[in-house]
């Protein structure tokens, strides 16, 4: 049997520095990430323009972007693994295996409740066959497994963006005519919202890649769509560019968006991975 090396006062130590990790507030920003030039960047929220933080060392080839606390999370689709990236460097922390075998195509990474992990994948990388599977991983076991296909009405879509906001999982489809949807975590199954409403704006679709993450009002979530920020209105699905000034993030293929500004219910996850690392070096 093997003993418990962590005495009550490093137990107390422990919570505490879990604490400050639940509470510690992360580098207000909105961030972006582009898939063939391993670019991370922040954007401006009231005009959509990017600032470069970094080009990454690595072809990350990155599925979308996710925040949790002080760290943002993206999969890299290279190497099938979930990267923690430093906001304020752009450094990869680290790569972190889930054993969710070779995903490839669009798709995006979001955090739910209790540190659990979502992926979107559009196909089977051993094959290319379309897979639009919606994956829950934890990145402390290191394990994942294959919620379910996304559809509609028996009707597989892949999901170019998805987002918690409200506890609410939603899913940015571009398939036919670019719709929201909520996504249940448990089935996979997709529950229209709305197609997404453009108004006078003429909508090109010319990129293949978008992202989605919580907006900065209730009800609102921010979408890269061409390239270029727009706010969602989830009520309506009114759909509205930043800025008619601004014709883009000033960065190509984008495929992922993270607001750190907003608190992700994957929180928990930190107290957790600071309770766990701190466990193993006390145990050296």
């Amino acid at each position: 049997m093997k003993r418990n090396l962590i005495s009550g006062t490093g137990q107390s130590c422990l919570a505490i520095a879990a604490l400050a990790l639940l509470t510690a507030t992360s580098q207000a920003a909105l961030y972006g990430v582009s898939f063939f030039n391993n670019e991370l960047f922040t954007v401006d929220p009231a005009t959509g323009a990017g600032t470069v933080v970094t080009t990454f060392p690595e072809n990350v080839g990155a599925y979308g972007l996710s925040a949790v606390g002080n760290s943002l999370f993206t999969f890299n689709a290279n190497k099938d693994v979930v990267q923690e990236i430093n906001p304020f460097t752009g450094a990869i922390v680290r790569d972190i295996s889930i054993g969710i075998g070779d995903r490839i195509g669009e798709g995006d990474i979001a955090f739910g409740s209790a540190g659990t992990g979502f992926i979107a994948s559009a196909l089977n990388g051993s094959d290319f066959s379309l897979d639009n599977g919606l994956y829950a991983f934890n990145i402390l076991t290191g394990t994942s497994s294959r919620v379910g296909t996304t559809t509609l009405a028996g009707n597989g879509l892949a999901i170019d963006g998805l987002a918690f906001t409200g506890g609410t999982l939603y899913g940015l489809s571009m398939d036919a005519a670019p719709s929201l949807y909520t996504i249940n975590p448990a089935t996979a199954e997709l529950t229209l919202v709305s197609a997404l409403n453009f108004g006078s704006y003429s909508f090109a679709g010319g990129s293949a890649f978008s992202g989605l993450t919580a907006g900065a009002a209730a009800g609102s979530l921010y979408a890269a769509l061409d390239d270029r920020l727009f706010t969602i209105n989830i009520a309506d699905g009114t759909t509205t560019p930043a800025d008619l000034n601004t014709m883009d993030f000033g960065f190509s293929g984008v495929s992922g968006l993270a607001n750190s500004a907003v608190p992700e219910p994957g929180a928990t996850l930190l107290g957790m991975l600071s309770l766990g690392l701190l466990a193993r070096r006390r145990r050296r």
